[in-house]
């Protein structure tokens, strides 16, 4: 794996499909959690968990890589300009352990 981002930022609860099949309240703004950089492999490295630790979901995700800082910044030029790769991610989750 060539990228190792210092953090990566999500987005949950964005779907309204999805928020509905999890009977979770749609939020007024973005929900933002961070997964350390050691969630990120590649997709040589293979996927496996532990069917112990209960039901694995997974979804297709938008990923951007952000080149440049962005905080506080409202013009969408610059927030545009500060991406500097657009991929698709696997991310999985372990719903049992998230429903708790």
């Amino acid at each position: 794996m060539k990228t190792r981002p210092s953090k990566i930022v999500c987005v949950g609860r964005s779907y309204a499909d999805h928020v509905k099949e999890l009977n979770n309240a749609m939020p007024g703004r973005p929900v933002l959690f961070i997964k350390p950089p050691s969630s990120l492999i590649g997709l040589d490295d293979g996927i496996s968990w532990n069917p112990a630790w209960g039901s694995c979901h997974f979804e297709c995700e938008f990923v951007l890589r952000i080149d440049q800082p962005l905080k506080g910044e409202t013009d969408p030029q610059k927030v545009l300009q500060a991406i500097g790769a657009v991929t698709l991610g696997l991310d999985l989750t372990l719903r049992d352990l998230q429903n708790e």
